[in-house]
């Protein structure tokens, strides 16, 4: 399994109430997307940023769904709401976590 993290900024002009639900209409689509697992959407006030975790069953599954945003309608108002030169793609292999403490969905919390 692997975490999907992007961090960004919207744009100064953007509602945030607007793109929290286009958010929510995102994140519709990804869960009918191949080897989707969860997601989850941060806001870090301090940094006037956000986060959005997704976890995926493999790199190639996350790079689909990327390509599948692209070019849905919704996934092209969800991009036109970032400032693009503050985006940042990253991926990682999940390794577990510590105390209890998890990002992961709850139904894969149980799972090895």
């Amino acid at each position: 399994m692997i975490v999907e993290l992007v961090s960004f900024r919207l744009k100064e002009d953007v509602d945030r109430g607007i793109f929290l639900r286009t958010s929510d209409a995102v994140g519709d689509l990804l869960q009918g997307c191949a080897g989707f697992h969860g997601r989850s959407v941060w806001e870090v006030p301090a940094e006037n940023s956000w986060l959005d975790i997704v976890f995926w069953d493999n790199l190639e599954a996350g790079e689909t769904a990327s390509n599948y945003l692209r070019h849905h309608l919704t996934g092209v108002e969800f991009i036109n709401y970032l400032e693009l030169m503050s985006v940042k793609i990253m991926y990682g292999d999940y390794r577990g976590s510590t105390a209890g403490a998890s990002l992961l969905p709850n139904d894969l919390q149980t799972e090895g």
